[in-house]
């Protein structure tokens, strides 16, 4: 519809100049680009808000092009995610024309969506939901999306081989092995770490509060590491060791991740598979 696309090019203007971004064009152009309600779903649609789901009366997409969370599964907390936040982190991610790009946790895939725009035709985006019922919903979503592969499995286990982004969008205790592993030098990764949200009465909750989002940039054998801020996000499904949770909870609890600033990977026999360090001060799961 005319008004749609009115609407969502006023959108990207908006989103991108809200993030300070106005002089990126290629995400300018893929915001633009990309409809929204091709992967919400039918109406009624409902916003995520901080006292709890807010229901939309209109069925018009045009209502779709905020800056809000939109619910995808409400019974397992999935939303569409905040376009501010990811736009801010595809900036930071960068993503190139002819680049591989994993996307983990692709939910619907209206990022993975993006992200096609940005590496363009020459280039490939991998996307990985775990959840079965999001990820028929993002294969037909992204049908006419041809430098897209959608796959059905654990994102802790994927890339498979050498990509040149990993964008994940899940909140995780430690990075997967295939994260680290499989990122090319000169890659970046964006990963989301952090214990879970644990309420007053001490029950665990299925997202991540404090929660960080960290930018892996690989130099070689060397991991460099960029805070890009708090986060909030939903807790990676599936099995998982957790018995490092606590140690990290008390890490966040006291302060540090904001100055971290590399990645260690396999280098220390005394630790465990990896540390992050800001220097004098590091935090780890050994």
């Amino acid at each position: 519809m005319k008004n749609t696309a009115i609407v969502r090019d006023a959108f990207a203007i908006q989103l991108l100049a809200k993030c300070g971004l106005e002089n990126n064009l290629g995400l300018l152009s893929a915001f633009k680009n990309v409809k929204r309600e091709e992967f919400i779903g039918e109406p009624p649609w409902l916003i995520v808000g901080d006292d709890g789901l807010i229901p939309i009366e209109s069925q018009d997409p045009v209502v779709l092009y905020q800056d809000e969370l939109f619910a995808l599964k409400r019974e397992l907390q999935l939303n569409n995610g905040r376009p501010s936040l990811h736009a801010f982190a595809l900036n930071a991610l960068a993503p190139k024309e002819g680049e591989v790009v994993a996307h983990i946790g692709a939910g619907t895939g209206y990022y993975t969506a993006v992200l096609s725009q940005l590496v363009g035709s020459a280039g490939r985006v991998i996307a990985v939901e775990y959840d079965r019922s999001l990820y028929e919903r993002a294969k037909i979503a992204l049908q006419d999306y041809t430098n897209v592969d959608v796959i059905c499995a654990d994102g802790r286990e994927f890339p498979e081989r050498e990509v040149n982004c990993i964008y994940v969008n899940f909140a995780v205790l430690n990075p997967a092995e295939s994260w680290i592993e499989n990122l090319a030098d000169g890659g970046r990764a964006i990963i989301q770490i952090g214990p879970r949200f644990k309420d007053a009465e001490g029950n665990l909750q299925g997202f991540t509060h404090p929660g960080s989002a960290l930018l892996i940039y690989r130099v070689k054998s060397e991991f460099h590491v960029t805070w890009l801020g708090h986060t909030s996000f939903t807790f990676c499904q599936g099995e998982f060791d957790s018995s490092d949770e606590e140690r990290l909870r008390s890490a966040f609890e006291n302060g540090g991740v904001e100055h971290v600033n590399r990645l260690f990977w396999k280098s220390n026999p005394s630790k465990r598979n990896f540390w992050f360090s800001s220097g004098p001060v590091s935090w780890s799961n050994s």
